[in-house]
């Protein structure tokens, strides 16, 4: 599930991506998260977004996060040039 929050019409404050275990949460433009263990703190009350034995974990999440925007796209473009 992608989720979006705005506080403003036009623009996107915060993305988050959540799997059947995890959420991640994303600011634009900051260093700063949230990543949570939804199994085991479904109550989403400690942070593992920069704890360092969840970085494998993060990785995998950021992955499928972005594996998940791409799909987004509705439409394929046409191919107009060779790569």
């Amino acid at each position: 599930m992608l989720v979006e929050d705005r506080h403003q019409p036009t623009k996107v404050h915060i993305r988050t991506y959540i799997n059947d275990q995890y959420k991640i949460t994303l600011y634009p433009d900051e260093a700063v998260g949230e990543l949570f263990d939804l199994l085991n703190d479904p109550g989403e009350t400690t942070n593992r977004f920069d704890d360092e034995s969840y970085a494998d974990v993060k990785a995998q999440l950021l992955a499928e996060f972005m594996n998940a925007e791409i799909a987004r796209e509705t439409r394929r473009y046409q191919r107009i040039a060779a790569a």
